[in-house]
């Protein structure tokens, strides 16, 4: 029975060790499914606050979606050396007091470290944002993305809101995320859950203001 359907021979055997090994091919060259990337909470305790900030329903057709520069506070370095330091200048009984450290060395020294900054401006290119250092050491980098990058960017849900006293518009979101890899290299992202508080100018209206 076995030489009947050929089970067995050489040739046979053969055939079944190409058919396996092309399969292996196939498999090792298909594209893995990948899960969703971790991501991590940012400020889950903490509040939105808008004082002075009303979310408002624009109504107007843009020819492009809105934009924001988002801000990434990377994680710095040697802050303890740093409070160390700025006691021992200022200790009048230190034989380093007086000797105040310069702007430049302040950034040096708290630089965040360069892997960090690489991973944060790698992620944004991943989105078509442009990086840029706000600082001398880049412990803040800024990008202008627009509203639905910075959404797909920070899982987010940016609202428009006006600030009533002084018809200013801005951005906000009740909650963001980072992914995983990231959350553990940046502080916080603006503007997110905040918005700043505005004085507003005496003698000043919104109606004056918004012309």
């Amino acid at each position: 029975i076995n030489a009947e359907y050929g089970e067995g021979t050489p040739a046979t055997m053969q055939q079944r060790a190409a058919a396996l090994w092309l399969l292996i091919v196939i498999a090792a060259s298909s594209p893995v499914p990948r899960g969703p990337v971790p991501r991590v909470q940012f400020e889950l305790d903490t509040p939105p606050s808008r004082p002075g900030w009303s979310p408002s329903l624009s109504f107007a057709i843009a020819a492009e979606p809105p934009r924001i520069e988002l801000s990434f506070a990377v994680q710095q370095n040697n802050v303890s050396a740093l409070l160390a330091t700025l006691e021992r200048v200022s200790d009048p009984e230190s034989p380093q007091y007086g000797h105040y450290l310069t702007n430049e060395q302040v950034h040096e020294m708290v630089a965040p470290h360069q892997s960090s900054i690489d991973a944060v401006t790698s992620w944004l290119a991943e989105h078509g944002a442009v990086a840029s250092c706000a600082t001398l050491n880049c412990d803040f980098i800024t990008a202008i993305v627009t509203i639905p990058t910075a959404n797909q960017l920070l899982d987010a849900e940016y609202q428009r809101f006006v600030h009533a006293d002084s018809g200013l518009v801005a951005f906000s979101t009740d909650s963001y995320s980072l992914p995983a890899n990231l959350a553990s290299i940046v502080d916080f992202v603006a503007p997110t859950i905040r918005l700043p508080t505005i004085a507003k100018s005496a003698g000043s209206s919104s109606r004056k203001l918004l012309g």
